[in-house]
């Protein structure tokens, strides 16, 4: 096992790291650089946040990214849509969110913050409606700017789609290079290259169509009523702050991660251990003590076998055994996919922000050029996480 392991975690920790940071710089380099470029991301490399924390803050920022595109073109607002006053939440209603956070299993006895990212993830998925008197955020600005606002994120998924395919067909190839002839070495490379041509070509189109996006959002978001501006304006700023959240802990993650993967296999037999719990709470209303408990996960090549040991009736009550093992296993092999490829959709992530972050500051500017005036930021503080009692 062992050497089935050292021989996944340099796949894992040097790949993708140099698939990300230079084999494909048109997303994973320049999207990467710019997280891993924000102080408040770079100082998190030497914070000790095990593996469960770094995939746990890249997927926040993940489900933080769709929130924000859901809650800007297709949830209605005014009316009966009373979501944007539920995002204009407190420092005191922030800190909440974070402990309740911070007594999850990923977080408990970890040697790191949780960052702010987390009250946008737990937060904005909430807010909802079906109803309101505007079909969306965007579209009470200025329906133009909302109808453009898809166009250039469906250019953006077409771009993202294919550097990330690249990015794992590239992957594929190191592990195989050595069972290849030739022939098959120099057709997968061919394939791979050309692919990283369209999603060259791909990312100019996304590039030129959001710089002439910005320009024009700034223009519409000048022309907007004072009432308009007074009603958005807030909303718009929380939005604005979880983007930046969500793309510090990003890039937290990614430059955590190559120091992290090495620990991979206990990481994944603690996350099981957190899932198993998770399972039980869920069909049980009662969260087991997991001691004594001993998932194993171990690798044939790189396809993960993952065992949960010492499961007892004490730890069940009446619950079935096969139906829990099958969907801890499922949530851990589910899990470990997502550690082991990090590096290849997290860079991603960053672009997605990057775009969020251009159209709101231009919304905004156009908001202050017509005479509005911020208020003040939330600012977010990150808390420590909690010890097991």
């Amino acid at each position: 096992m062992m050497g089935a392991f050292s021989h996944f975690s340099r796949s894992a920790a040097g790949c993708f790291l140099a698939l990300s940071l230079a084999a494909t710089p048109g997303l994973s380099g320049c999207a990467a650089m710019l997280s891993i470029g924000n102080p408040s991301a770079a100082v998190k490399v030497a914070e000790g946040a095990h593996l469960g924390v770094v995939v746990r803050r890249a997927e926040a920022a993940v489900e933080t990214a769709t929130e924000v595109d859901r809650l800007l073109i297709v949830t209605p607002v005014g009316g009966k849509a009373k979501w944007p006053e539920k995002v204009l939440i407190t420092q005191a209603e922030a800190q909440k969110i974070l402990l309740s956070a911070s007594k999850t299993g990923t977080y408990v006895n970890q040697p790191a913050d949780i960052m702010p990212v987390e009250v946008w993830a737990r937060l904005l998925p909430e807010l909802k409606a079906e109803q309101g008197d505007h079909p969306s955020l965007l579209a009470h600005i200025d329906p133009e700017i909302a109808a453009q606002y898809g166009k250039i994120l469906e250019k953006y998924e077409k771009y993202a789609s294919l550097r990330e395919s690249a990015a794992r067909a590239q992957e594929a190839l190191d592990k195989q290079e050595d069972s290849l002839d030739d022939p098959a070495k120099a057709a997968l490379k061919e394939k791979i290259e050309k692919t990283e041509a369209d999603a060259d070509a791909a990312e100019t189109a996304f590039d030129d169509a959001k710089t002439a996006f910005v320009d024009s959002a700034k223009t519409g978001a000048a022309k907007a009523s004072p009432a308009v501006r007074e009603q958005v304006g807030p909303v718009l700023m929380r939005l604005r702050e979880a983007v930046s959240d969500a793309d510090t802990a990003n890039g937290a993650a990614l430059v955590r991660y190559p120091l992290a993967v090495s620990s991979l296999v206990g990481d994944a037999q603690a996350q099981a251990s957190v899932f198993l719990a998770d399972v039980i709470e869920e069909k049980s209303g009662k969260r087991p003590d997991t001691h004594g408990i001993r998932p194993t996960v171990e690798f044939e090549g790189v396809t993960p076998t993952i065992g949960i040991n010492g499961l007892t009736s004490e730890h069940l009550g009446k619950l079935d055994l096969a139906e829990v093992s099958s969907e801890t296993v499922r949530r851990a092999t589910e899990w470990l996919n997502k550690a082991t490829t990090l590096m290849v959709w997290a860079p991603s992530t960053s672009t997605a922000l990057s775009y969020q972050a251009d159209v709101l500051d231009a919304l905004l500017a156009g908001f202050e050029a017509s005479g509005w005036t911020r208020p003040a930021e939330l600012e977010i503080e990150a808390k420590a996480c909690e010890e097991a009692e």
